[in-house]
């Protein structure tokens, strides 16, 4: 996949508009008594080379411009997408693990789900941890596969000053959840990476709605719910079966490895269809 002009763009978190507060006034007199004197002391302001022609133009002067970048920007990448090829690598996907893909476009979040005997497997993640790329990455220990004199790895520096072979790599939280009939929801918040799945936490829900659904009752019962212990300190034993539990669902590196493909495929779909509103909403 090659979608990397992305790494130029900034990928904005919708989520993350400010809210704007409103102030309101009881006293209607203080409003209306007020507004001459304020009107009489406000400062005057001079504006130089102020010309009444800009309020009937219809377009900004360099608009013209703007349109002919954004055309010859739909063209490259539509080029792109073509020269790739189709979506083949998600047919085979499909094919051999039986997971079906929930996915709309303009809408950053995809779900895969499927069943698994008596239970409902769902899996929800974002395009939008494409920009994780970008971001710091925890500074970790980094060590050569040679040994020093005493038979210890040699540790080579961390990884805050490697550079990484594969500027592609990037990591991608996500929301696993598995629900079956008369017992509780269980939930798991996962980080895909480099073809590994780590388990962040693990809870129960009584009610699958507030595990699944998006709304702000079932997001205030998820942010309250009891986390579950550290994964890090459960007994050897048994991280090692909830590893293999997730493994018998398909939960593993090539669910891993096709999340991240599939993200840098769809990215580039959004930034083409980005690219044409933009054109479009120009030259309107």
């Amino acid at each position: 996949m090659n979608s990397f002009r992305s790494l130029g763009r900034v990928l904005v978190n919708s989520s993350r508009f400010s809210q704007l507060a409103t102030r309101s006034f009881s006293n209607g007199r203080l409003l209306t008594n007020s507004r001459s004197g304020l009107i009489k002391n406000f400062p005057k302001t001079h504006f130089k080379g102020f010309s009444s022609s800009n309020l009937l133009m219809r377009s900004g002067e360099n608009d013209e411009t703007l349109v002919q970048t954004l055309t010859e920007e739909v063209k490259y990448e539509k080029a792109e997408i073509a020269e790739q090829g189709d979506s083949e690598f998600i047919r085979s996907f499909v094919e051999k693990t039986g997971f079906k893909i929930i996915d709309s476009p303009g809408v950053s979040d995809v779900v895969i789900e499927k069943d698994f005997g008596n239970e409902k497997i769902h899996v929800r993640f974002t395009i939008n941890d494409i920009s994780n790329m970008e971001n710091e990455v925890p500074n970790v220990e980094v060590f050569d596969e040679s040994q020093d004199p005493n038979g210890e790895p040699t540790k080579i520096g961390d990884n805050q000053h490697r550079v990484e072979d594969d500027v592609s790599e990037f990591y991608v939280n996500l929301v696993l959840t598995i629900t079956k009939p008369n017992a509780p929801t269980l939930q798991f918040n996962l980080v895909a990476e480099e073809g590994e799945i780590g388990i962040n936490q693990m809870q129960f829900f009584n009610d699958p709605k507030e595990a699944i659904e998006q709304s702000s009752e079932s997001d205030y019962v998820r942010r309250t719910v009891y986390l579950g212990p550290v994964f890090g300190q459960l007994s050897d034993d048994l991280k090692e079966g909830i590893d293999q539990f997730l493994e018998d669902r398909g939960i593993d590196t090539g669910l891993s490895m096709f999340i991240q493909d599939y993200i840098e495929y769809k990215e580039q779909k959004e930034y083409l269809r980005w690219l044409e509103q933009f054109s479009a909403f120009s030259k309107a």
